[in-house]
C-alpha cells in the first residue's frame, strides 16, 4: 500500500480508489432506480370522437369539451305539440361558434392547425359576437320523419324577433331579442292553403280519376278553391336553429331568463308543392305558446381558459390570412 503525506494528513490510495468504486456503484444503482420509477406515458384517448395528436392536443380538447358541456348542462328543454324545444344561455357567443366550428372540423379529419384555418375563413362575420352573451334556440321536429300522408309541418308567418319570440327577465319585463345571423334550416317559402270550399258546376257524382284530386271522395261534386300564395317559414326535417343576442348588463344581474314560443301553427298530411291540404277535416292552427325558464350556466359569465386561448389562436390564424 502507497501512502501519500499532504499537510499532515495521510491517504491511502487504495482506500481512495474502493471510496470511488462504492460511490460510483451507489450512483448506478440509484439511477436504475429512477428509471423504473418512471412510468410510460399512457395511451392517447379519442375526445368526443376526435383522435388527438398528441398528449398536448388531448388535454385541450378536453379543455374546450368541458366548456362546451358546462353551457349545455344548463340547457332547458320541452316537447309540446310535437315541438321539440331547446334554449340555453351561452356567456361568450364568439366562443361557442369557434369551438363548435373547430370540433367539427376535427371529426372531418382535420388538424389542429386545418381546424384554426377552417374557422378563420368565418372570423370576419364572427368577431362582432366577440362577448356577446346570446340565447342558443334550436327547435326540432320529429313528426317529419312520417309517412308522407302522416307528415307534420309547423309554420310561421310574422315576424320572428317581434311577434315569434319574447324573452324577459327576472322581474318579468320584456327585453330586447335580436338575431345575432339568419337562421339555419328554417325555410322561407310561397305557401298556398287548399280547401273545398264551392260547389262545382255540372258536377257528377264520381271519384275524379285524374288530376290533383284523384282518387279523393271529398271531391265528389265540389272544386277545390286554393288560396294566394303568402311566405311562411316551415320547419320540416332539419331542426331550425338561431341566436337571440342578449345586453351584456341583463346577463349578469339576471338569475334567470324567461324565453317563450308563441304565434306558430302546427299542420299534418300530406305537403307537396308547398300546398297545405286541408281536406278530410285537417287542422292547421296556431299551437299554444311554449315558455320555458331559462338559468345561467353554474360559471356564471365564466368562459375556461383553454376555450379563451382557442379563440386567440383563431383570432391570430384570421389577422394572417
Amino acid at each position: 500500500m502507497h501512502e501519500v503525506e499532504h499537510e499532515g494528513l495521510i491517504v491511502s490510495r487504495r482506500g481512495s480508489a474502493r471510496a470511488l468504486f462504492v460511490v460510483l456503484l451507489g450512483c448506478v444503482s440509484i439511477a436504475g432506480t429512477v428509471r423504473g420509477e418512471i412510468e410510460p406515458l399512457p395511451p392517447i384517448e379519442a375526445v368526443d370522437g376526435i383522435k388527438p395528436e398528441t398528449h398536448d392536443d388531448e388535454a385541450r380538447l378536453r379543455g374546450i369539451r368541458f366548456a362546451l358541456l358546462d353551457w349545455e348542462d344548463g340547457s332547458s328543454k320541452m316537447s309540446r305539440a310535437g315541438l321539440d324545444v331547446e334554449v340555453r344561455l351561452v356567456p361568450d357567443l364568439l366562443a361557442s361558434r369557434v369551438a363548435k366550428a373547430y370540433f367539427a372540423a376535427r371529426r372531418d379529419g382535420k388538424t389542429h392547425a386545418q381546424a384554426l384555418g377552417a374557422v378563420a375563413a368565418s372570423w370576419k362575420d364572427w368577431k362582432k359576437l366577440d362577448g356577446r352573451p346570446a340565447l342558443e334556440v334550436r327547435l326540432a321536429n320529429p313528426g317529419y320523419r312520417r309517412p308522407r300522408d302522416e307528415r307534420r309541418i309547423f309554420t310561421f308567418e310574422k315576424n320572428l324577433t317581434r311577434d315569434g319570440v319574447l324573452v324577459r327577465n327576472a322581474r318579468g319585463s320584456r327585453i330586447r331579442a335580436d338575431l345575432a345571423s339568419e337562421p339555419v334550416g328554417l325555410a322561407v317559402r310561397e305557401l298556398r292553403v287548399k280547401k273545398f270550399w264551392r260547389t262545382k258546376d255540372g258536377a257528377t257524382r264520381r271519384t275524379p280519376a285524374a288530376g290533383a284530386n284523384a282518387g279523393d271522395p271529398a271531391a265528389i261534386g265540389r272544386e277545390a278553391v286554393i288560396s294566394k300564395p303568402f311566405r311562411a317559414a316551415i320547419i320540416e326535417e332539419k331542426p331550425a336553429e338561431f341566436d337571440i343576442i342578449i345586453d351584456s348588463r341583463e346577463a349578469e344581474r339576471n338569475e334567470v331568463f324567461t324565453f317563450a314560443l308563441r304565434s306558430w301553427k302546427s299542420y299534418e298530411g300530406p305537403f307537396t308543392d308547398d300546398l297545405i291540404d286541408l281536406n278530410q277535416d285537417r287542422a292547421w292552427e296556431e299551437i299554444p305558446a311554449i315558455e320555458l325558464r331559462v338559468d345561467p350556466p353554474a360559471g356564471r359569465l365564466e368562459v375556461r381558459p383553454e376555450l379563451r386561448a382557442l379563440v386567440e389562436e383563431a383570432r391570430k390564424a384570421a389577422e394572417k390570412e
